[in-house]
């Protein structure tokens, strides 16, 4: 492969990742405004998201779910 090559190659992959890392950073400070600037309660709504964990009404819901 020529060098000319190889930098436009190269070149192509920096613009792509840089474009990634600035759409993903964009979206973690958009999910943190829309939490009102609360990390914990971004990584819960998270974790509810991807169902690792459940919201509960009530304390008799928890209880139920854990009998």
């Amino acid at each position: 492969m020529k060098r000319r090559e190889a930098h436009f190659i190269i070149a192509v992959f920096t613009v792509i990742g840089g474009a990634t890392g600035i759409w993903a950073f964009a979206s973690w400070v958009d999910g943190l405004h829309h939490s009102n600037w609360q990390v914990s309660e971004l990584l819960r709504q998270y974790m509810v998201a991807t169902g690792m964990t459940k919201t509960f009404n009530t304390m008799v819901d928890f209880y139920s779910y854990i009998k």
